[in-house]
Parts: structure tokens; sequence; C-alpha cells
């Protein structure tokens, strides 16, 4: 056999071969950026709205707990200050929170439930329209608690709402 003088055999990878790899590599691991991104991204989406579901069920329970003399009457009631004549048995509900960076503001309306005597099927009237609740008849020991949650998307930059109600009945 006749080998060239001082010449080694090919082996090993060139540096073409090697700039072509990281090239096809980068070009796989790109689109698995973006889905970790998107990820994280409907992450804060999903915190904000949990965030703004948990504030708003906690004062609304916390509410629930009052007596029907303390509960506010109002649409909308007045925030930034404490209810209930039990120091015990009061919540403090602000007029705006920021929770993990994000600003929520809260609205809240309280009033008594209404019954329209037309109407047969269901009893009572749970949205009625401000112009015909003077017709309606109110009923002082059932009250309609409405909360409302609202915040700035960092992501799109649309004000979310989250809307909440519960009845209470004070038959105390």
């Amino acid at each position: 056999m006749m080998s060239c003088g001082g010449v080694a055999p090919r082996r090993g990878v060139t540096l073409v071969e090697v700039i072509i790899g990281i090239t096809i590599f980068a070009f796989a691991v790109i689109p698995l950026v973006g889905l970790f991104g998107r990820g994280t991204t409907f992450t804060q989406v999903n915190a904000d709205h949990l965030a703004a579901m948990h504030s708003s069920s906690s004062y609304l329970r916390a509410l629930l707990g009052l007596p029907g003399r303390d509960i506010p009457l109002g649409s909308p009631v007045e925030l930034g200050k404490t209810f209930g004549s039990d120091p015990s048995n009061s919540v403090h509900i602000p007029t705006s929170a920021v929770i993990n960076g994000t600003e929520f503001s809260y609205r809240l309306r309280i009033r008594y439930v209404t019954r329209d005597p037309d109407e047969k099927d269901f009893w009572f009237v749970t949205m009625p329209d401000p112009d015909t609740t003077a017709t309606l008849t109110a009923y002082k020991r059932y009250f309609r608690l409405e909360f409302e949650v609202s915040w700035t998307s960092k992501i799109s930059g649309n004000t979310e709402r989250l809307n909440l109600h519960v009845y209470k009945a004070d038959l105390g």
C-alpha cells in the first residue's frame, strides 16, 4: 500500500459541517422557545383572573357573614371603608389593590331583591332595568350582592372584568 508522505487520513468533522448542524438545531429549537414564551403569557393571564376571582369571592363571603342591618345598600356602594358594627365581624373593602404586580379596581352594588307581580314563571327579578325598579316590589329581607373586579391586562392592554353575584337572605 502506498501512502502519501505526512498526510493523515481524513477523520472528524469539518467546520462547514459543524455550522450546518448548528443551523439545523437552531431552526428546530426556535418553535419550542415560542411555545415556552406563550406558556408564560397564558400563565400571567390565568394568574390575574384567579387573583380577581379569589379577592372578589373572599370579599363577598365576608359580606355574607354580616347581619342584614350592617350590609350597605347602594349602586355602587362607596368603598374604602369598613362595613359591620361589630369589630370582630367586620370587613374592610378597598377601592383597589395591587396583587402580584397587577392593580385591581373594585366595584360593589348591593340592592334588595325585587319581584315583578306580573311575572308568574320566575319569582324574583334578578337584573331589573333601572327605569323599571319603581314598579317592582322590594323584599327587604333578601339582598343581591354584585362585585366587579377590573384590571388592565399586561399582555393585550385591554381592560378585563370579572363579575360575581350572590344572594343573601336576612332571616334574623
